[in-house]
């Protein structure tokens, strides 16, 4: 038992933990048709090198796949709405995914 117990030990001391607790600040809704404000992305990624960026209509089919979305599904406006994402974001230490809805308004 003792040599098991050390063996359990010595294993565990060799992984390296880390602890993403960093947040994203996106904005939660965005008007594609407008100068300003047309495009929706994470605005603020803290320490994080790179993310990827995945948009979800209401039925869950995926609009979009990349980093800043216009609105547009196909090369056609999108209609007005929620959307979910998704924002994976990639750190030296870490990966992680953030979930939220965003209103695309017309």
């Amino acid at each position: 038992m003792k040599i098991l117990l050390t063996s359990l030990l010595l294993l565990l001391s060799t992984f390296t933990f880390s602890q993403c607790t960093d947040t994203i600040i996106s904005p939660n809704a965005f008007t594609p048709t407008l100068n300003t404000n047309s495009e929706f992305y994470p605005t603020y990624i803290n320490n994080y090198t790179d993310y990827k960026l995945s948009i979800y209509n209401r039925w869950g089919m995926l609009v979009f796949l990349g980093n800043k979305w216009d609105g547009n599904y196909n090369g056609n406006l999108c209609e007005r709405g929620v959307y979910l994402y998704e924002i994976v974001v990639y750190g030296d230490e870490c990966t992680r995914m953030f979930y939220g809805t965003v209103t695309l308004i017309r």
